[in-house]
């Protein structure tokens, strides 16, 4: 595979489960999570295959890992033509400011008149 042609199914595959899998393995040494069953593990770090994205230099989104232990869900980038594969977390949207309301109207008196100063009077009242 080229720098520029994408990866086919089989290796987005292969390349999710992977990084699934080096993610799970962070846990077995752990005695936090050493009581885990393998299908318990499983159902806490896993991946997913995604839209895959073109992120330039031979580098693809192909999927997500979904660690529910360490609360994050991380991107998988694959680089077919280097055989490399990372993990990283997708970075947040740009804060925005919030929307502004429209302007605040001045608030006029009423002229004088007999009927009062009330301005929810009418002009035929």
């Amino acid at each position: 595979m080229g720098v520029g042609h994408p990866p086919d199914k089989q290796t987005i595959r292969y390349v999710v489960e992977r990084a699934a899998t080096i993610r799970r393995r962070r846990y077995q040494n752990d005695d936090r999570y050493r009581h885990y069953t393998e299908a318990a593990m499983l159902e806490q770090v896993c991946g997913v295959e995604g839209v895959l994205f073109d992120l330039g230099e031979g580098w693809w989104r192909v999927g997500i890992v979904m660690d529910v232990i360490a609360g994050v869900r991380l991107d998988v980038l694959a680089n077919p033509g280097e055989l490399k594969i990372r993990l990283r977390e997708p970075v947040p949207p740009p804060d925005r400011d919030p929307p502004t309301m429209l302007p605040v109207r001045p608030k006029t008196e009423p002229a004088s008149s007999e009927r009062g100063r009330n301005p929810l009077k009418w002009d035929e009242w």
